[in-house]
């Protein structure tokens, strides 16, 4: 039986956003890797790049799961 519960309310995490080329803004998260991004904007950056990471986290959890199963299988 799997269960799930929120660890937290509100996760704080750091967005670094840095001028790219064409007048982009590069988005990215370092605690958060492979949480890169870009927008126009700072806005469309930001809503970007929280994508990105809901994204990231998602398919992270996913991945860890298929190898928790993987290993209780085996056992």
């Amino acid at each position: 039986m799997s269960e799930t519960e929120s660890l937290s309310e509100e996760l704080s995490l750091t967005g670094i956003y840095v001028p790219g080329e064409d007048g982009w803004i590069v988005a990215y998260c370092p605690e958060v890797p492979g949480a890169v991004s870009q927008g126009r904007t700072l806005e469309e950056a930001r809503f970007m790049l929280r994508d990105a990471v809901a994204l990231m986290l998602e398919g992270n959890r996913e991945e860890r799961e298929r190898e928790l199963f993987a290993d209780l299988n085996e056992s």
